[in-house]
């Protein structure tokens, strides 16, 4: 039994609800901590913590940072969990701390992970929310590591596509002030 777990899951929602978003966050990773890996919810509470941090209600620490590092290095954590960690370590260290190389590694290391999912990691269920319902369903993570790839991917070439238009303005200013 998962008890300690499903009380951090419950405060979080009600955290949420309540617009604790800090709160929010701590809970979803307690409970996610806490659980065993058999729990249908784990994935939930780890999709809850790293979509908490995606959404900019605070900026992201150093501890949150480190739960993410764990988390992604954890071979014994499902490749689902650590494609997410890698993708919500992109997202903070760009937006949250202005570390976009850091930012690239971790987008480029969730692209890796996504396309080296086995048949049975996307075949994989995890209990989610159904956005039509509203109710709790178990869900293929097929679709989920489809989703992050996109967006990593996205993600990853506006960095380098703003990247190469901020080197190009800076060589033609460069060139401007020399010649002027």
């Amino acid at each position: 039994m998962d008890a300690r777990a499903e009380a951090a899951l419950q405060a979080a929602c009600s955290a949420a609800h309540a617009g604790e978003w800090r709160l929010c966050a701590d809970k979803y990773l307690e409970a996610y901590n806490a659980c065993s890996s058999q729990w249908p919810a784990k994935y939930n509470c780890w999709s809850g913590y790293t979509s908490v941090l995606r959404e900019d209600h605070f900026i992201a620490t150093d501890a949150d940072l480190a739960a993410l590092r764990k988390v992604r290095k954890d071979e014994s954590a499902y490749l689902l969990d650590r494609q997410q960690a890698s993708f919500t370590q992109g997202y903070v260290l760009k937006v949250h701390h202005g570390d976009r190389q850091g930012a690239a590694r971790a987008y480029r290391r969730a692209i890796d992970q996504c396309k080296s999912a086995t048949a049975a990691d996307r075949d994989r269920k995890v209990l989610l929310t159904d956005e039509a319902t509203m109710q709790w369903k178990l869900k293929p993570s097929g679709p989920i590591f489809d989703e992050t790839l996109s967006s990593a991917t996205q993600n990853l070439a506006s960095m380098e596509d703003h990247s190469k238009t901020w080197r190009t303005i800076s060589a033609r200013s460069r060139i401007r002030l020399t010649l002027t």
